[in-house]
């Protein structure tokens, strides 16, 4: 008797399942707009007079937001799905990076940290975890490759995109493209990646015989 499991041949585009395709580009956008953040807010407080000494806490808040939404929101995931997170999460970050070119003291800016950290905290882990529910638990290396390339390459590419505003437009648009690219993620999210969305086909496929991918 052959105890062997049987081998499910996955459907792939370029080694990548297609569900996960969407939430590639989802993410590569999402991180796109962290790029501002990440590389740019300590010039930019300088720029502005703030003291940049005091620029380490407003990432400390970030930090802090970020620890805060992983320790409550994940369950909420879990058990009413992604949707509810991504969709409000990702258009407060995009909200926090309009408003910070427009924070007239570093007190507001520090403020503007929290409820960017909560949100960033929540988002990011609620796609994670989209991409391993909605892909082949047999490819779960893949899916984090998957994942961390979509990472890496909207910070590599976001970075030197804002270094390019910076020396030839203004440090404000750094922060209002970088909250396009988070309104575009989340509408892509919306009309392609929602767990909505991803029911939906997938109901579509139950009604034509084809196999969930």
């Amino acid at each position: 008797m052959n105890t062997d499991r049987e081998v499910v041949k996955v459907k792939t585009i370029l080694g990548v399942e297609p569900p996960a395709i969407i939430l590639f580009f989802i993410l590569f956008l999402y991180f796109l707009g962290m790029a501002g953040i990440l590389s740019f807010t300590t010039l930019y407080a300088k720029t502005r007079g703030f003291r940049i000494e005091y620029i380490g806490l407003f990432y400390f808040i970030i930090s802090g937001g970020i620890f805060i939404a992983r320790l409550l929101l994940g369950r909420v995931v879990d058990k009413r799905g992604g949707d509810i997170i991504v969709i409000p999460c990702t258009i407060i970050v995009a909200i926090c990076l309009f408003l910070i070119p427009r924070a007239p003291s570093l007190l507001i800016l520090i403020c503007l940290a929290l409820p960017y950290g909560i949100a960033n905290g929540a988002v990011v882990p609620a796609l994670n975890a989209a991409l391993f529910k909605r892909c082949s638990p047999n490819r779960r290396g893949a899916v984090s490759a998957t994942y961390f390339i979509a990472v890496d390459l909207g910070i590599t590419v976001g970075t030197p995109v804002m270094g390019l505003i910076v020396d030839h437009i203004d440090f404000s648009w750094v922060y209002w493209l970088s909250a396009i690219f988070s309104g575009m993620s989340v509408l892509l999210y919306v009309l392609f990646g929602s767990d909505m969305q991803y029911e939906r086909r997938q109901k579509k496929k139950r009604s034509h015989g084809t196999a969930i991918v």
